[in-house]
């Protein structure tokens, strides 16, 4: 961005001094002083093929010495260009040496920024230039101050005494000082006697350092991350990033933790079209603290290949003590129990799709000296045809075929204990009949065969086949609604109520394969059924005089089921329940600063709550937030609380607390402190975690220890971050 801005600089002065400058003959015979010429505010346009564009020169006052060969322009002197302005109270050409002169209050103005000074001086035929007492802001956000800019080459210039920051260079929060900058644009810069400063306080010096220049990729070392854990000890991960082209890099993260060793690892980042990207993520630690080698590998790709086929892949690999388990504060991650491996071929026409699958799941909570388990689909073919009208008419057929091979094996340390191989052929032929008998009124009814072929089952080596229908209808009543009219605020309220039917035949078809059937996947869910469910959507939208939007501000959904099945039922003696339980969902925003919401499975034989899952989020013009989940299920009982409470105090100062407290067994598992400030040009935050995890030993049993992190994080606009934001613990409702 510098290097354009006093690249500009010396062309205007160029196109000044070519513009200001007396003709040759004119310069051959002096003038007298009475001859001197004055003009207010002249304009000119000059010849275009010399120039990129016309050039107004516009001043005050325009003084030409034909017989020095001098022209003087004082007052409000500005020089347009095409793009770009160069400002400043007086300006001095001598066409004899080719040397220009801006002074007093100089600016120049272009595409990519303002660069002010006291004095520009600049060379008409080599295009070099010196501006004195340079401060520059970029579009870039690399500002600066120098007590001299040279311009030594196209796109390299010298500043001396200068500094650099993405503050404003006047009041800056932080900045490097040098005696000597040598500062390319859009490319990188390296300081002599480097000094960082921040909030006017030095916190290191190296004699050389350099920073990349550019907002978009550049090779060079990144913000090294620091922070304290009770189980790793102080870590340091400084980290190297290569950008190998502009559609792949590779970032090398080495790691020192004093408790538990080094880590190594790597980041690899490419995209070579549009639909072909991906993602290489590689650990790996001789844990001293666990006595393992601890490893993890995740690769994550998506292509589109010839003639439109999709290809996915996903490899998700661990060493047998959970790598990520160890070192990730997620959640998600730390409950995670299966790694997630495959490889997915797909082609969608447009009437039907294709797809060829390979996947594996393998479990990461045990240790080595525990039972391990491994899932896989090797392969899965499938193949559909989409829902189409049959022959033009009403009807409404789609397919479904599936051909799996299905294994799992339970291992113990690395000996086999069960292993079991299953290949299944799935078909699910549908037909519907949409209906709209009525306005308002839609009614669909369908019809699907089920047919799975099982070349044994989980007990002996016998094929197996079971054949069996499924049939039900989905029924939309129309909506009822009334509007409530205010003086200011209308309301309209809508009921929608929807009627479902699943039928299923009981045993008396193909009933022994049925129950014989092994149990893989849902596919596989062949029990009777008789089910009839009516569910109710209540819906309350808001509407004021002064907006002409709609905001929906509650949506209650109501619904419950009747198993024809259980009613009719003629065997064992308990007690018949018919209706399932109730459910309760109801999402509501009624103001801009609350949100609650509850989910609740009412059982009305037993007269209790099974589950209720509560949510209120609210925020105060103060600056206070809240947002709090209560979790209850009665079997197995559990009731877990999370919560955060947090304050913005405002210049950019927040404060926030948050937990999860398991009431049943008067734990908390979890609970974290953050604060932070947000200026302009860089955020600080402070990060203290606490987390329980649980780990297996060699011995097979499990012990449950604390790992407490702290982290001061820094992040500096146009440099990086000295770590990485961990996220909340709790998320915000609002």
């Amino acid at each position: 961005m510098i290097k354009n801005l006093i690249l500009s600089s010396a062309g205007f002065a160029v196109i000044l001094c070519l513009a200001l400058s007396p003709k040759p003959e004119a310069i051959a015979a002096e003038q007298a002083p009475d001859e001197t010429k004055k003009r207010a505010t002249p304009k000119r346009e000059f010849d275009r093929s010399e120039l990129k564009g016309p050039v107004t020169i516009s001043a005050d006052n325009i003084t030409q010495n034909k017989k020095a060969g001098t022209a003087t322009a004082t007052g409000n002197v500005a020089i347009e260009y095409t793009g770009a302005t160069l400002y400043g109270k007086r300006c001095y050409l001598d066409n004899n040496t080719g040397i220009g002169i801006m002074e007093e209050d100089v600016k120049l103005v272009n595409p990519g920024g303002t660069v002010y000074g006291s004095r520009f001086e600049f060379d008409i035929d080599t295009g070099l230039g010196e501006l004195d007492d340079a401060v520059g802001y970029t579009k870039g956000g690399y500002n600066f101050t120098a007590d001299k800019a040279t311009r030594i080459e196209e796109f390299r210039y010298i500043l001396k005494n200068s500094s650099i920051t993405t503050c404003d260079p006047k009041d800056p929060d932080w900045l490097f000082k040098s005696s000597s900058t040598d500062f390319r644009t859009e490319n990188y810069a390296t300081f002599d006697h480097a000094k960082f400063f921040f909030k006017k306080l030095p916190i290191f010096y190296f004699p050389k350092w350099g920073m990349p220049t550019v907002t978009k990729r550049k090779t060079g070392f990144l913000f090294p991350e620091f922070g304290y854990s009770n189980i790793n000890g102080t870590y340091f991960n400084p980290s190297y990033f290569i950008a190998l082209s502009d559609q792949h890099d590779i970032t090398f993260r080495p790691g020192f933790l004093n408790l538990r060793g080094i880590k190594h690892g790597l980041e690899y980042n490419y995209a070579f079209a549009k639909r072909r990207y991906g993602k290489l993520d590689v650990n790996y630690i001789n844990d001293k603290l666990t006595n393992s080698k601890l490893w993890s590998i995740d690769w994550a790709h998506r292509d589109r290949l010839k003639y439109g086929i999709e290809n996915r892949v996903k490899l998700e690999k661990e060493s047998d003590v959970s790598y990520s388990k160890e070192f990730s504060l997620n959640k998600s991650v730390r409950s995670k129990r299966f790694t997630d491996s495959y490889v997915e071929f797909s082609k969608t026409y447009s009437t039907s799709q294709v797809s060829m699958l390979a996947r594996s799941y393998e479990d990461i909570t045990s240790s080595k000296a525990e039972r391990k388990e491994i899932y896989q689909k090797m392969p899965e073919v499938a193949g559909s045809i989409l829902p189409h009208e049959i022959f033009g008419m009403p009807l409404v057929g789609d397919i479904t075929g599936k051909a799996t091979t299905f294994s799992s094996e339970t291992l113990n340390g690395s000996s086999p204990l069960e292993k079991l191989d299953i290949q299944r052929l799935h078909l699910r032929p549908r037909l519907s009949l949409p209906l709209v008998p009525s306005s308002g009124l839609n009614i669909k009814p369908f019809l699907e065969g089920r047919l799975n072929s099982y070349n044994r089952t989980k007990s002996d080596n016998e094929s197996l086949s079971t054949e069996y229908y499924r049939a039900g209808l989905t029924m939309d009543a129309p909506k009822i609604f009334r509007i409530f009219k205010g003086e200011e605020t209308s309301y309209k309220h809508t009921l929608s109520p929807r009627i479902t039917y699943n039928y299923l035949p009981g045993y008396e078809v193909d009933g022994e394969d049925r129950l014989k059937a092994p149990k893989l996947d849902n596919l596989d869910s062949g029990s009777p059924t008789s089910l009839l469910s009516l569910s109710l959507i209540n819906r309350v939208l808001m509407k004021s005089e002064t907006n002409s939007l709609s905001r929906e501000i509650v949506t209650l959904y109501i619904t419950q089921g009747y198993n024809f099945n259980e009613a009719n039922r003629k065997t064992g003696s308990s007690i018949k329940r018919p209706f399932s339980n109730m459910i309760i969902d109801l999402d509501s925003r009624p103001t801009s600063w609350l949100v609650l919401n509850n989910l609740l499975s009412y059982n009305h034989y037993g007269k209790r709550t099974d589950s209720m899952l509560t949510e209120l989020g609210a925020i105060h013009s103060s600056g206070v937030y809240l947002s709090f989940d209560r979790n209850y299920r009665r079997e197995p009982k559990s009731v877990t609380f999370s919560g955060v409470l947090g304050y913005t105090v405002g210049n950019g100062i927040s404060a926030e607390a948050s937990a999860i407290y398991y009431e049943d067994k008067k734990e908390m598992p979890a609970h974290q402190f953050k604060l932070e400030y947000r200026s302009c040009c860089y955020i600080a935050s402070f990060a203290a975690t606490g987390m329980q995890k649980t780990r297996g030993l060699e011995d097979g049993s499990r012990e449950k220890y604390w790992d407490i992190n702290y982290a001061l994080i820094l992040t500096f606009n146009g440099l990086g971050s000295t770590g990485k934001d961990i996220g909340s613990l709790v998320g915000r409702k609002i």
